[in-house]
């Protein structure tokens, strides 16, 4: 029985012994040596378990290098992005994905939400993912190794190997913590009776991990502070890499100059970040700077 349905019926039962109770006490007055019973209640939900804890090792601020091969492919494509995960509730996480898709496959951006939980009931990890270039809403069902490092989430979707098959086919991604700061995700297709790789994510962390839930307080900054919100203010951005030298970034990504400091740039800015390997250029942009990270909500380059 569903959690709606058993919600509903517990509901009703516990009606059904208040009026029950109310009947028999006007009729018969209860012994001075028995007392009434005790009037049923809303059960407590237990609360977030060790699975849901283990959630929060991907909640944070995070640059992706990523990189794809397939069969009859001649060398690998490579591309970059962001990922910001927050926690919700303490039971899910939900992370917004940013991509530029590299100019092999069509170019320009890709936007994705990921939605991820345990189910103590089935006792599977759950969620789901949605992005811009599809109508198709992934499923996943997932598991966690005894190393408690290696999460592997299982879905069925469209063959992307062949768009224009009609047959479903398995996909597996698996989640590995290298470290607090590196994980991976690799990406597999079941063909041919084997598991077949075509993508791994190396996602390393930008910031500190927010400390506010959704509908929280504003989180605390790295260095204590508190979120910042700009409003159409004036900047100059270019790659974190290979203009600002920026200390951990591995790959082109693009970052900012806020008042003299630089910032990893997050959110939906639309940019390719190797357009600005060779200098910087100004911008202007509203968002949240936090945990030395600029977080887009609008992003105009200037000239």
């Amino acid at each position: 029985m569903n959690s709606p349905h058993r919600f509903i019926l517990t509901a009703a039962l516990a009606l059904t012994t208040v009026i029950g109770i109310g009947i028999a006490t006007a009729q018969t007055p209860p012994a001075k040596d028995k007392p009434a019973p005790p009037v049923m209640g809303m059960p407590e939900m237990p609360p977030p378990g060790e699975h849901h804890k283990w959630l929060e090792k991907l909640v944070g601020n995070w640059t992706i290098e990523a990189e794809m091969s397939a069969p009859g492919m001649d060398q690998p494509i490579k591309s970059t992005g962001t990922d910001t995960v927050r926690s919700f509730g303490g039971r899910w996480i939900i992370g917004e994905f940013s991509c530029q898709m590299p100019a092999e496959m069509g170019g320009g951006p890709i936007n994705a939400i990921l939605q991820l939980g345990y189910n103590s009931e089935t006792g599977k990890y759950q969620g789901t993912w949605i992005d811009t270039m599809q109508d198709h809403m992934w499923v996943y069902v997932g598991t966690l190794d005894a190393t408690k490092k290696i999460l592997t989430l299982e879905a069925e979707g469209p063959n992307m190997m062949d768009p224009t098959s009609t047959a479903k086919v398995k996909y597996r991604d698996v989640i590995e913590i290298k470290s607090d700061d590196h994980r991976t995700l690799t990406s597999s297709a079941f063909q041919d009776g084997k598991w077949v790789e075509f993508n791994v994510m190396h996602y390393h962390r930008a910031g500190g991990k927010p400390g506010a839930a959704a509908g929280g307080a504003p989180a605390a900054g790295a260095s204590g502070g508190t979120a910042m919100n700009i409003t159409n203010k004036p900047i100059e951005i270019g790659c974190g890499k290979c203009i600002y030298h920026m200390a951990g970034v591995k790959g082109c990504e693009l970052a900012a100059k806020v008042d003299g400091k630089t910032y990893m740039l997050m959110g939906k800015h639309g940019q390719n970040p190797h357009h600005y390997c060779e200098e910087g250029k100004p911008a202007t942009v509203t968002g949240t700077i936090e945990n030395d990270v600029l977080m887009v909500t609008t992003l105009k380059v200037d000239g």
